[in-house]
């Protein structure tokens, strides 16, 4: 199942507010909506720390320029960082090409580039900072459909482009950095990247002279979607968002019987005294089941937390 759109829950908040006659409401419009659809994600990432839930892990790539040694994550477009999940990896001796054009197909993503991209059919590259959609960075293989257009197959994202971006190919594997408590003040740049530093919600590396592309695993914030097409990355979970924001909506409009029902179908008649019900509680438990299911043996990812040895590696 799909993460649900922004845009996909407030129609569904709608419907269980009974304000379908107009499309985009009457009374529950989406700047109406929003702030309750956004508290009701909070409540849910609340529910997911209060049961260990494990968060949802993503990667992003992104080319450090030459010469660079400080790199924020917002700087990749990536608005739901967290901390990283593992080690971050590294890559050189790149060819880069511009992105002008990104239209969304059925099973590609059809891209336009700046130039000739000089690539074959089968070609891994990997897609970076595309600008407006979402899910378009990433690694994929295309199809050279013309000296400069690609077919990324199989890639699905939401949103419209808008500009910028970068297809980006190399002959070189991504490596691990060892991580490291500081940068020694008195490091000169050198061809490639040593080690890494990560604190304060940015990354620190030792420099290069050559530009290169770094792949980051990181956990996911509670981070609450803003645009239409941002998604919430819960499965199953458009029934307890539409739910518990179309009851805030309710009350808010002085619909308080609705309001309650919808309350109880959210989070069930006893939440405020600490027992979770309705569909949170069904969302929740599917969850912590494939938790207990998993092999005990098989502990999963372990939060990022760097221990250092003398030398200020791990």
């Amino acid at each position: 199942m799909s993460f649900p759109t922004l845009t996909e829950i407030y129609d569904k908040t709608r419907s269980e507010c009974g304000d379908t006659e107009v499309a985009g409401g009457q009374i529950y419009t989406n700047a109406l909506l929003l702030p309750h659809i956004q508290a009701a994600c909070r409540e849910l990432w609340r529910g997911m720390r209060t049961l260990a839930v494990p968060r949802v892990s993503r990667t992003f790539y992104y080319t450090l320029p030459a010469n660079t040694s400080v790199f924020y994550p917002s700087t990749a477009l990536i608005t739901d960082f967290s901390e990283p999940s593992g080690p971050v990896s590294v890559r050189g001796s790149l060819t880069s090409i511009g992105v002008a054009a990104a239209t969304q197909a059925s099973g590609f993503l059809d891209i336009t580039c700046t130039g000739i991209h000089g690539l074959s059919t089968g070609a891994v590259v990997v897609l970076q900072q595309l600008g407006g959609l979402n899910g378009a960075n990433v690694a994929c293989t295309v199809t050279a459909s013309s000296a400069s257009q690609l077919f990324a197959n199989g890639l699905v994202t939401t949103g419209t482009y808008t500009s910028g971006g970068n297809v980006v190919t190399s002959q070189n594997e991504f490596g691990p950095l060892p991580w490291a408590s500081a940068l020694p003040a008195t490091t000169q740049a050198v061809d490639g990247i040593s080690s890494v530093v990560y604190q304060d919600g940015f990354f620190q590396f030792m420099p290069s002279t050559t530009e290169q592309q770094i792949r980051v695993p990181y956990w996911s914030s509670a981070a609450v979607p803003t645009t239409g097409t941002d998604t919430v990355a819960v499965n199953d979970c458009i029934d307890f968002l539409s739910q518990f924001a179309g009851s805030k909506a309710c009350k808010a409009q002085g619909a308080n019987d609705r309001a309650a029902s919808l309350w109880e179908e959210a989070v069930g008649p006893a939440y405020t005294s600490g027992v979770i019900g309705g569909s949170l509680r069904q969302l929740l438990v599917t969850a912590v089941r494939q938790i207990q299911n998993r092999d005990p043996y098989d502990r999963g990812p372990r939060p990022f937390r760097p221990q250092m040895d003398n030398y200020g590696y791990i």
